[in-house]
């Protein structure tokens, strides 16, 4: 078992492409692309593991024109990536399986201000240990952002690289009581070191 104490002891497969890393969006190259519809994505089961709470659950996207299924959407807090200089408190992760085996990660950072709902749900499944219906994710997941994309890695052990992240750009809010309650129930950190970039292009993605 992995603890977020000891990073240096991780066993990593590969070096140069790990995640998370620091993100900048003014220098990053913008391209076109069609946004994502996470309308589909549902979370049907939860785990509760020391660090964070895993909803499994089903949908279907197309991200970057490749058809990918969603696995499951866990958390991390503090958040992984920082962007244009900011850590957010939580960020969230849904993790995609294309066609080819390939994996794609969606992340979502959070910042204090209004309440979410389908956040609130979250934690009543933490509380509880089960989801008592399908929780329809899509409110987790920006309606209007641009994306930053590069060429990275899981994030917990083995870290294995070839994953492909995208991060947005613009944050959703979850109250401050929801982050107390999020943090109370999982005090330990769970968020990786930054990793080096070293040279990966980082593609700003807006909506066509």
């Amino acid at each position: 078992m992995f603890d977020y104490q000891h990073q240096s002891d991780w066993q990593i497969i590969s070096g140069q492409e790990q995640s998370p890393v620091a993100l900048d969006s003014k220098t990053a190259q913008s391209v076109k692309w069609p946004a994502p519809d996470f309308a589909t994505l549902r979370g049907t089961d939860s785990d509760r593991s020391t660090y964070t709470i895993t909803i499994a659950g089903t949908g279907n996207d197309v991200l970057d024109g490749r058809p990918a299924t969603f696995q499951q959407l866990h958390f991390h807090s503090q958040g992984e990536h920082v962007i244009d200089g900011v850590r957010a408190p939580l960020e969230a992760h849904f993790v995609h399986q294309y066609a080819d085996g390939g994996l794609a990660v969606v992340a979502v950072p959070f910042v204090v201000g209004a309440a979410n709902p389908t956040f609130g749900e979250v934690l009543t499944a933490v509380a509880t240990g089960e989801l008592a219906y399908p929780i329809k994710l899509a409110a987790l997941l920006p309606k209007q952002t641009d994306w930053l994309h590069y060429r990275g890695s899981l994030t917990t052990p083995p870290v294995q690289e070839g994953v492909a992240w995208y991060v947005a750009t613009q944050p959703l809010t979850v109250s401050v009581q929801q982050l107390a309650m999020y943090q109370e129930y999982f005090p330990a950190d769970n968020h990786r070191a930054l990793q080096d970039l070293n040279g990966r292009p980082v593609l700003k993605l807006e909506s066509k």
